[in-house]
């Protein structure tokens, strides 16, 4: 019985809308004044009404309605018996709606009945918007003691069984019983300590998730894992509340039983949660921390009675880690089968793996991929330009399939420090740890424990070392410089700025080798020359045994053309097409900001602002990113290609696009590389007659030994550094989360760490399929689905990523080749079935021609039936955008971003 709160009045009722109804009439004079909770529990105060209202109905009649009373459904044959609180009932009532049963209203002096669930619901929600366990009909609140008549008349048939149980049991003495259980609750210590470990790991990984990946401050993650242990307590609460049931009207067996329940829980019931001033991370996840996390060791530098500090993450630990984690490990030994043996897929393909005399030795030798580049981690702008820039190191495994090299948790720190540390002590001294420990596992290699095999050991060394040209250059010890008074640039040939003007092809250059390189060095240690060769110094990389640097530093792909070859032809282009007045500034801006983005482009729309505020024919840059940079050039002949068909500097522009497209490709083999060569001349023969006034710039040089370094390295796209780049994202949101700039290498190398151990205590560490949300679907067709797939139990999606790679609903895949003859579909429905779990349903296109000039194929709408395929089994795994071609004759286009062949 609730009770009004104001001094002397003793007005009484059981429903708290009467009661606040009764303050609203009656103690009108008294508004201002603060109205205690009408539950002598609470002691909560509000000054409004409406606030007390909901306080009430939230905080008291939600919860579990007494500690004498319960819930329980009185629907025949229904086995809840235990709801905790109204809203459950509710819920669980309308659950027996289906059968053709009328069901009663719940509440007292009502007489609705139905057999519809809509029209219940809605009933409910029109006559009893105040709902109150009070009101609600005897047989479905019960007392404690009622519960225990329930289960006994429910249980009935075993009445004889248990009562001959229990007086079998009343012949032992109570140290009997008591030795009996305690012998059983001993058995079970494995289990619940295993148990108590699984509780330990999830909240370690929740607060690794909350804290290093979502970047949420560490007091808030506080918070959230005391929560979470609250939430604990009330799980023991709730077992005590059971066995306080249990312990009415039993046996001595059962009380007994009940006694040490109880008590057991409690000694066992350790917190999960720390004291605030703890350190969880260091608590809870130790166990964790010895398997797979590799904290950052920090190196300090000394000159001039000034210290240098930077974080080097051992890379032998970082690989016995990764080793450690049964899915790495068995994808790392899974090996490999290729149809062609001529063809270049990988690095195992290459001259270079098979010339070295550690992998034809040990063919599952680590192939260390490594990494350089400078980044901002804040606005390069004001006073913070360059005074937070980082210098980072990472390595990826290369041994591993390419379609496990796309995420970022996949790509390790290896180096974390200031640029400047370059500048005062070269990169001699700041690699230097990482040099020894490369030099130890070229040597030693590292031993890995396997179960039921003993211990193996694995060597490994560098296989090759991408960077900017800049990077590249400098950690191999050539010039830095690519101005006109440097005569000789390239790391991959002598030629000079004469040579490189003229020389189109890879054989007509002389190719830096290990015994050039030397004797380069000799003549520069005895002072007969000042680096006029570009080689200024040793490489620090040259100490490793199996590695040098002139066969070892790979070209990249968005350095070369997509910042440096495709935006100068491409500004070019516009310039030579606006001074012939085929087009300007004004059409260009329209064209794009006109054009219908597909779902896919549109993540990376041409930032078409840009070219008003720095206008093609004034600017001599554009500064544009790698990524809109690649959506432009598929989409600038997609709108211009009708236009300029015929114009020469457009067909121009569009052979470097054809480069481009090859340099993309999965696979090469001889013909193919050889093709390409004469492409990338027969380009650079024709942009030096259009072009007359602009000289052969070092990127487009560095295009003739594309060939060249496929053979040597594989794929470009395999060690294309936007992959890597991408990586610096998290560090920049780390110093945007935290805002500390103190010791920021240690901050940023800890929570990257933290991150890793995030990854790797996961069991699916290659997440290779995440579901999108259910898909609404149309009954007819997906009885029709249901027909093709031959299976009732399906479940259908609007989006699926697998591999990294996201599939939607109108998406368009390649789903066949025939004949070189790529068959177009378009994703109908996403279907998981317990035999398949990813299906497409799609419906086909007619491939009509691939058009030259707007790189696409044309497609036709055709009436077929729907067809099924497997995600697995389609030609090419990267989804299109479509786009219309000619309306008239139904036709669509298609813009492949990689190779379809």
């Amino acid at each position: 019985m609730l009770r009004c709160t104001f001094d002397k009045c003793l007005h009484q009722d059981q429903d708290s809308n009467r009661l606040i109804l009764h303050v609203n009439t009656e103690h009108l004079n008294k508004r201002g004044e603060k109205i205690k909770c009408f539950y002598k529990e609470c002691h909560a105060y509000f000054t409004n009404l409406r606030i007390l209202k909901n306080h009430i109905k939230t905080k008291h009649e939600r919860e579990n309605i007494s500690d004498d009373y319960f819930l329980c459904c009185d629907i025949e044959d229904c086995q809840k018996k235990w709801i905790e609180n109204l809203g459950s009932l509710i819920i669980h009532y309308y659950t027996h709606f289906g059968n053709e049963k009328e069901l009663k209203c719940l509440f007292k002096s009502c007489n609705f009945v139905s057999s519809s669930k809509a029209s219940y619901k809605s009933y409910m929600s029109r006559s009893h918007t105040q709902k109150s366990y009070m009101n609600l009909r005897e047989a479905l609140v019960m007392r404690y003691h009622n519960f225990n008549e329930l289960n006994e008349s429910t249980n009935i048939q075993n009445e004889n069984h248990n009562q001959d149980q229990s007086n079998e049991m009343n012949s032992f003495q109570n140290g009997q019983v008591l030795n009996l259980i305690n012998k059983q609750i001993n058995c079970s210590v494995d289990i619940i300590g295993k148990t108590k470990n699984s509780i330990q790991e999830f909240a370690s990984n929740c607060y690794l998730k909350y804290h290093d990946r979502l970047l949420i401050p560490k007091s808030h993650c506080n918070e959230i894992m005391e929560d979470m242990n609250t939430l604990i307590n009330l799980q023991y609460q709730l077992i005590d509340n059971i066995t306080k049931v249990m312990t009415t009207n039993t046996n001595q067996r059962e009380s007994l039983l009940i006694n040490c329940v109880p008590n057991y829980l409690k000694s066992n019931a350790e917190p999960l949660i720390f004291n605030k001033n703890s350190c969880f991370f260091s608590k809870s996840s130790e166990y964790l921390r010895e398997k797979y996390f590799v904290e950052p060791k920090e190196i300090e530098l000394v000159t001039n009675d000034t210290s240098y500090k930077y974080q080097y993450i051992p890379i032998n630990l970082t690989l016995k880690a990764l080793m450690a984690h049964p899915q790495f490990f068995k994808i790392y030994f899974e090996k490999i089968y290729k149809n062609n043996e001529d063809e270049i897929e990988r690095f195992n393909d290459t001259h270079s793996f098979k010339n070295n005399p550690l992998y034809q030795n040990a063919k599952d030798a680590f192939q260390i991929i490594l990494y350089l580049d400078e980044f901002e981690t804040s606005n390069p702008l004001g006073d913070n330009r360059k005074k937070y820039k980082m210098y980072a190191v990472y390595f990826k495994i290369g041994n591993l399939p390419y379609k496990y090299q796309s995420k970022s948790h996949y790509i390790q720190l290896a180096m974390l420090f200031n640029p400047e540390l370059i500048k005062i002590f070269g990169f001699d001294r700041v690699l230097e740890p990482l040099i020894l420990d490369l030099q130890r596992l070229e040597v030693y290699g590292i031993d890995l424990e396997v179960a039921n095999a003993g211990f193996i050991n694995i060597r490994g060394t560098l296989c090759f070392v991408v960077a900017d040209n800049l990077a590249a250059n400098g950690i191999g010890g050539f010039t830095e410089c690519f101005s006109n008074r440097v005569q000789q640039f390239c790391r991959f040939c002598t030629g000079t700025k004469i040579d490189i003007s003229s020389n189109l092809f890879d054989s007509e250059c002389i190719k830096r080798d290990r015994e050039n390189y030397q004797k380069s060095l000799i003549s520069l240690y005895e002072g007969n020359r000042k680096f006029e060769d570009g080689i200024k110094q040793d490489s620090c990389l040259n100490k490793l045994k199996f590695f040098h640097v002139v066969d070892g530093l790979a070209p990249d792909l968005m350095h070369d053309l997509l910042e440096g070859v495709i935006p100068l032809n491409f500004r070019l282009l516009l310039r030579q097409l606006y001074t012939d007045k085929a087009y300007n500034n004004d059409q260009f801006y329209n064209d794009f900001c006109n054009f219908p983005y597909g779902r896919i482009d549109r993540k990376n729309k041409v930032p078409i602002h840009l070219f008003v505020t720095n206008p093609i024919s004034t600017g001599n840059s554009m500064t544009m990113s790698a990524t809109h940079m690649w959506t432009l050039i598929r989409i600038f002949p997609l709108i211009t290609g009708d236009k300029f068909k015929d114009n020469k500097y457009f067909i121009n522009f569009i052979s470097l696009i054809e480069i481009f497209n090859i340099l993309n490709q999965n696979c090469f083999n001889e013909k193919l590389i050889t093709n390409l060569e004469k492409k990338i001349a027969i380009y650079l023969k024709q942009f030096k007659i259009l072009y007359p006034h602009q000289n052969i710039t070092p990127k487009q040089h560095f295009l003739i030994h594309y060939g060249r370094a496929i053979r040597t390295f594989g794929p470009p796209k395999t060690y294309s550094t936007m992959r890597f780049e991408a990586k610096h994202s998290y560090f920049k949101r780390v110093n945007q989360a935290t805002h500390n700039h103190i010791n920021l290498t240690y901050s940023l190398a800890m929570r990257h760490q933290r991150l890793q151990l995030y990854h790797l205590s996961s069991i699916n560490y290659f997440s290779t399929l995440e579901y999108g949300q259910l898909q609404k679907i149309n009954p007819d067709l997906l009885d029709f689905i249901k027909i093709l797939i031959s299976d009732d139990n399906i479940w259908t999606y609007n989006s699926i990523v697998i591999n990294s790679i996201e599939y939607r609903i109108d998406d368009i895949i390649i789903k066949t080749l025939n004949q070189s003859i790529p068959c177009f579909s378009k994703i109908i429905s996403i279907v998981k079935t317990q035999k398949y779990k990813a299906l497409f349903i799609v419906q086909d296109f007619k491939t009509i021609e691939f058009c030259q000039f707007k790189m696409g194929y044309i497609l036709e709408n055709i009436e077929t039936i729907c067809t099924i395929i497997e995600a697995d089994l389609i030609a090419n795994p990267f989804p299109l955008d479509l786009y219309s071609h000619n309306e008239k004759l139904n036709q669509n286009i298609v813009v492949p971003k990689y190779p379809v062949l």
